[in-house]
């Protein structure tokens, strides 16, 4: 059985949340790419992370390969900053309050 909560799921992919510990990993999962896929997922992004700055929660992660440059540079558009690479993974961060 999986943790992981789905928060948006349409024609472009999947947004999910899952508990890591006292830290929360966030899991996006697109089917295609494009700058309306962008606007909308950003919008409910935003919201998620006040409503989890309003819980608590502080900072979420997300972990991705740390030679995908392209995909780095997605994650940047949502605010995630690098923290720690390990084992060609690059664990990346975003406070919640931002």
């Amino acid at each position: 059985m999986s943790d992981r909560r789905t928060v948006l799921k349409n024609e472009f992919g999947h947004l999910q949340l899952q508990p890591f510990g006292d830290e929360w990993m966030v899991h996006l999962e697109l089917y295609k790419w494009s700058a309306d896929c962008y606007k909308a997922y950003l919008v409910v992004f935003e919201q998620l992370m006040l409503e989890m700055k309003e819980q608590g929660v502080n900072r979420v992660f997300v972990l991705i390969p740390a030679t995908d440059k392209k995909l780095i540079k997605f994650e940047k558009m949502f605010g995630f900053q690098p923290l720690h690479e390990q084992d060609d993974m690059l664990l990346m961060y975003r406070e919640t309050g931002e």
